[in-house]
């Protein structure tokens, strides 16, 4: 799940960035 991934959710005016801290620099944005 979300807390395994140690994922961070936060709201861009592209839509929602999704940050996977287990993985340095890797976002992906919807939108």
């Amino acid at each position: 799940g979300l807390a395994e991934l140690n994922v961070s959710l936060k709201m861009t005016p592209f839509g929602v960035s999704i940050t996977n801290y287990g993985k340095k620099g890797s976002t992906l944005v919807d939108g």
